[in-house]
């Protein structure tokens, strides 16, 4: 249990099963389910890590949700580009390599945005501010979910 990845996994875990759908049923009040799933789902594993790594590393950061957007977004095609490269691997190396580096791009994305986010100025609060705004979007999102639970008791799954 003092396992810090266990910790933020199990947590992330958590709100993913708790709150994913009462963000999505809200969120695609005015966004489309293409968007609606990704963000309601970065959003529920966010608030629940945040005070963790608020309270472990004292950061928040600002941008976090737009960067995981964005990184997201690609981690299917870069599943599926892996899966491509797994057979020509198997058979002939060279070709797989030779792919691989067509497709590299596509898999330094998610390091290229790490790279930008983290050159962000004031992208991150300190210290106790830290804590205090992790706690509050947790809050401000239990709160909606809550209130959306209440109102709509029997959200269903499409």
């Amino acid at each position: 249990m003092h396992d810090l990845g266990f910790q933020l996994s199990a947590l992330a875990t958590f709100g993913l099963i708790v709150f994913t759908s009462s963000i999505q049923s809200i969120s695609s009040r005015v966004l489309p389910r293409f968007v609606s799933e990704p963000l309601a789902q970065t959003v529920a594993a966010t608030v629940t890590v945040s005070p963790l790594i608020a309270l472990t590393f004292g950061t928040f950061s600002l941008i976090t949700l737009p960067a995981n957007l964005l990184v997201g977004a690609v981690v299917p095609v870069m599943m599926a580009m892996s899966f491509l490269l797994l057979v020509p691997s198997a058979i002939v190396p060279s070709v797989a390599r030779t792919l691989a580096e067509v497709l590299k791009p596509i898999f330094m994305f998610p390091l290229e945005v790490i790279r930008l986010a983290s050159g962000i100025p004031h992208a991150e609060v300190y210290g106790f501010p830290a804590l205090a705004a992790s706690l509050a979007l947790s809050v401000a999102v239990l709160a909606a979910s809550l209130i959306h639970q209440r109102r709509h008791p029997h959200v269903e799954e499409e």
